[in-house]
């Protein structure tokens, strides 16, 4: 299994965490709401957005999702910046969910937008 690059840099403005659904609810005939706990795991999503310093680092970024994790289907270890635990994550949707962006016009920086996903 593949580990997150260490040269990109987390952008903490709008960095989000969202618990997966863990509970079942089922509303009952007099109006009450039945709720009951039925997934021990989750799966978790965190928007995130790293910075690519270089021209260089933006070509290595995309040739690391593009070919060591197969278009951003496959798994890899990631350190939670909250925790700093090491935790097994992937891309949502692949390749398809990650939007590239220039920071000048020179082209020589770039922010990696992504929404991650862990089990936990």
């Amino acid at each position: 299994m593949s580990s997150f690059p260490a040269y990109p840099k987390l952008k903490f403005d709008g960095i989000k965490e969202s618990s997966g659904q863990a509970v079942l609810r089922t509303p009952m005939e007099d109006g009450m709401v039945k709720q009951t706990k039925w997934r021990a795991k989750t799966l978790r999503e965190r928007p995130l957005i790293y910075l690519l310093d270089s021209a260089a680092d933006y070509a290595s970024f995309k040739a690391w999702v593009d070919t060591t994790l197969n278009m951003g289907a496959d798994w890899f270890t990631w350190t939670d910046p909250a925790s700093a635990t090491v935790k097994t994550a992937r891309l949502v949707k692949g390749t398809e969910g990650v939007t590239y962006m220039p920071v000048r016009k020179v082209l020589d920086r770039w922010e990696a937008q992504f929404r991650l996903e862990t089990y936990e």
